[in-house]
């Protein structure tokens, strides 16, 4: 699958083909909201962040014609400029990069998403949010000059998060983050 970005407002899904590296699925390209740049999926649910519409898009993916469908509620809302999504023991999180905070959703690999409790989750001191990377049961969100990075420690049973207090990186121009082992 891939999202279209500023021009379609759409996904495209494609299969692997035998004569073609890439065939359009049947129906492809999917309408989705404005601007859709993340995607990730729980195998039978594909998920699309809308930077421009401030939602996340849900789509059940046919296991068959790989074709793509609508979940019922969807597009859910989101906080500003969602870009990177990521899924996690059956929820599912989405950095706004606009809102400088991190929207999280139980129901993930379900279709249907419902907003942790709390959620958006304020990624403290963040002028705008830039990257993340995720831990077993944390994740870091890097602000958007560089200078710090903001721990968000995820309670399991509710994925609910909790963020700290930045700490500085030193630098201004930083624009990734990994965590290592």
């Amino acid at each position: 699958f891939a999202g279209s970005g500023t021009g379609g407002n759409s996904v495209g899904g494609f299969s692997v083909g035998t004569s073609s590296p890439l065939v359009a699925v049947a129906g492809s390209p999917f309408a989705a909201g404005t601007t859709p740049v993340g995607l990730t999926d729980e195998g039978t649910t594909l998920y699309v962040a809308n930077a421009g519409s401030a939602t996340v898009s849900a789509f059940a993916v046919n296991a068959l014609s790989g074709g793509l469908s609508p979940v019922s509620g969807s597009p859910f809302t989101a906080g500003t400029g969602p870009v990177y999504l990521e899924a996690l023991a059956g929820s599912l999180y989405a950095l706004n990069t606009g809102a400088n905070s991190v929207s999280g959703y139980s129901g993930s690999g379900l279709g249907g998403l419902t907003p942790l409790a709390s959620s958006p989750y304020a990624a403290t001191g963040a002028t705008a949010a830039a990257s993340w990377t995720w831990g077993a049961d944390r994740t870091f969100v890097l602000d958007g000059t560089g200078a710090q990075v903001i721990p968000m420690v995820r309670t399991v049973g509710t994925g609910v998060l909790t963020a700290s207090s930045g700490v500085a990186t030193g630098g201004t121009t930083a624009a990734d983050l990994l965590v290592s082992p």
